[in-house]
C-alpha cells in the first residue's frame, strides 16, 4: 500500500515522483552519469506513476480484503516483472501504453 501511494503521488508533480528523484539525487552520483533523467513529456512521467500507482493499491485493496487472493498475486507478480524489464531492459510498458493511448486519442480528434 505503501509503495502504490509513493508512486501515486508523482501524479501531481515531478518533484513527488520518488523513483525520478531517487535517481535525480543519488543513482547519478554513484554513476557518474551527465544527463538528466527528464521523461519527452510531463505527462508520460504522470501517466506511469499514476498507473503502477493505481495497479499496486489495486492489487492490495483486493489482498485486503481476502477475495481472489490468487488473482491478486499473479498481479502483482506481474508488476515485478514489468518493473525487472523497466530497469534491466530499459522498457517501460506504462510508456508504451501511454504513447498508444496519445496516438488513439489524436486519431479519434482528427477523425472528429
Amino acid at each position: 500500500m505503501v509503495l502504490g501511494l509513493i508512486m501515486s503521488l508523482g501524479i501531481f508533480s515531478l518533484k513527488l515522483n520518488f523513483v525520478y528523484q531517487f535517481h535525480a539525487l543519488f543513482l547519478r552520483k554513484i554513476t557518474k552519469e551527465k544527463t538528466l533523467a527528464q521523461p519527452k513529456d510531463s505527462g508520460e512521467s504522470k501517466f506511469v506513476s499514476g498507473f503502477i500507482g493505481f495497479l499496486l493499491l489495486i492489487d492490495f485493496v483486493v489482498l485486503y480484503f481476502g477475495k481472489y487472493q490468487g488473482a491478486a498475486w499473479v498481479v502483482l507478480l506481474i508488476i515485478s516483472l514489468l518493473f525487472f524489464l523497466a530497469c534491466f531492459a530499459g522498457v517501460c510498458v506504462a510508456s508504451l501504453v501511454y504513447a498508444l493511448f496519445k496516438k488513439a486519442f489524436i486519431r479519434a480528434k482528427i477523425n472528429n
